[in-house]
């Protein structure tokens, strides 16, 4: 429905949070969300956020309640015009969202489709992946976040994971005696 008028309405708290209900109570108990529970969800994960960040903190809120990391995973692909909203969701919600799709909580894996995400080197014992390393939001805010540059945020690093436990104790004992680390 439309209101010419609808200000007012999109800024009332008890509505927010009835509106937050719906999602909750959807996600929890459908595992996925009705066509309104998605236009709601969309439109609050894509909204620019108000001074007092209401938006942002409905979401971070709802994803509080939720505490299902899986679920919030698939929140976050929920499509808005053809874009997963965690590639399209306001700066805010893209930063509250995006660590669910990270390693370690600071690292995230090329998506398949790039090319990057293709291993580096393979052996039986070990694996070399390029991966996106996020700089912490105090690194981001120092070098200059909201400029629109996203080598501000991340960076490309290689990672090895092994499954030699001698070996892996080998190589840190040569990083420490070389690098001093």
């Amino acid at each position: 429905a439309h209101h010419p008028n609808i200000l007012p309405y999109k800024t009332e708290l008890k509505r927010l949070e009835r509106l937050s209900s719906l999602i909750i109570f959807e996600a929890q108990n459908d595992n996925s969300l009705s066509t309104v529970g998605t236009l709601i969800w969309t439109w609050l994960c894509t909204t620019p956020d108000t001074s007092d960040n209401m938006y942002s903190e409905t979401v971070r809120n709802i994803i509080h309640r939720i505490d299902d990391t899986d679920m919030i995973r698939l929140l976050a692909e929920v499509l808005y015009e053809g874009t997963p909203l965690k590639e399209c969701a306001s700066a805010t919600v893209g930063s509250i969202l995006q660590p669910y799709f990270r390693f370690v909580d600071h690292y995230e894996f090329w998506e398949k489709e790039s090319g990057l995400g293709d291993p580096l080197h393979e052996t039986q014992k070990s694996l070399l992946v390029r991966m996106k390393e996020h700089k912490s939001w105090e690194e981001v805010s120092l070098a200059g976040a909201g400029t629109g540059a996203d080598e501000a945020m991340w960076k490309i690093v290689v990672m090895k994971f092994g499954s030699d436990k001698e070996a892996f104790r080998k190589e840190v004992t040569v990083h420490k005696q070389l690098f001093g680390i």
